[in-house]
């Protein structure tokens, strides 16, 4: 029986994001952290402590939304095998559901993180003009202005400053308005962008790099040659390397290869299966090839890739 992608991976909860002093949670469905001032706060800890947990755990799968906005420095990330480079002003949403990954984050970053439970937090009345989570799940990654950030920063602080009032009854009703109000503001920095990017006609090459990515999260686990997707596509395999190619600047077999990498990496962090029953559920001829193909790839064999990630 074919698994989906995401089947394969361990589930990421807002309860195992590390916390301390600096960090706010609210029933374990609401997370807010940052570490924008002094650089020696609990809250730098805290992001420091969770971009280190998080490199360990990755990759896995999170069960709830995620909006990071980086004031300074750099962060690097990996969702849904993109990667994401977010420097000053960029804002990136990542919806519940997605195979996240965090590569890395540099010691000077200034950044803060929302995470949230979308159906204890979104208002679907509230967006009655627009599908909230479709437009932000299509442009995920935004530059916004140095105003736009402000705003942003301002009602994040507002947000804080009420779920950390043990006092006040409806903490958790208030802040609930606050994600709506962010949210609100993100889709119209999301329409904006998409609005630019549609002025530019989607180009065939653009089209069948899409298609050829759909393909590969569909049917990596039991088809590794080229030539398949080459032949759904109704294209020659040297005709389809050369465009995904040219449009994502990695060559169409690496594509399929950093899938199956990651599908086989999800697969030994769980321990519930050996090396060789992982070789078989990823449709390896023997364990013995898939043992070179992995070590070849990840520098590591799988059997230590597999007692590295228990420590």
């Amino acid at each position: 029986m074919k698994r989906k992608l995401q089947d394969q991976f361990q589930e990421y909860e807002i309860a195992m994001i590390p916390h301390n002093a600096a960090t706010l949670s609210l029933d374990d469905c609401l997370l807010l952290c940052d570490n924008m001032h002094d650089t020696t706060s609990e809250s730098d800890q805290a992001l420091q402590a969770e971009n280190k947990h998080a490199k360990s755990a990755a990759p896995h799968i999170i069960n709830f939304s995620l909006i990071i906005l980086c004031v300074n420095g750099e962060i690097n990330l990996r969702i849904n095998m993109k990667d994401y480079t977010l420097r000053r002003n960029d804002l990136l949403y990542t919806p519940a559901g997605s195979v996240s990954e965090m590569l890395e984050q540099n010691d000077d970053t200034r950044a803060l993180v929302i995470a949230f439970k979308e159906k204890a937090f979104l208002d679907t009345q509230f967006h009655t003009s627009v599908d909230l989570r479709r437009v932000l799940t299509r442009q995920p990654y935004l530059r916004i202005s140095e105003q736009d950030t402000r705003e942003l920063l301002s009602i994040y602080q507002l947000m804080r400053s009420k779920v950390s009032d043990k006092q006040f009854e409806q903490r958790k009703e208030l802040a609930r308005h606050y994600i709506n109000i962010l949210a609100t503001y993100m889709t119209h920095w999301a329409l904006r962008t998409d609005e630019n990017a549609n002025k530019r006609p989607k180009t065939r090459q653009k089209a069948v790099f899409e298609r050829f990515i759909e393909l590969v999260k569909e049917h990596c686990v039991e088809q590794h040659q080229l030539q398949f997707y080459a032949d759904n596509l109704c294209l020659s395999a040297k005709y389809l390397s050369q465009l995904v190619y040219q449009e994502s600047g990695k060559l169409a077999s690496e594509w399929i290869r950093d899938y199956i990498i990651l599908q086989a990496k999800a697969l030994l962090r769980t321990r519930e299966k050996t090396v060789l029953q992982v070789s078989e559920e990823l449709n390896f001829p023997n364990s013995s090839f898939f043992n070179r193909y992995f070590k070849r790839i990840v520098g590591v064999s799988p059997r230590k890739y597999q007692m590295d990630s228990a420590k």
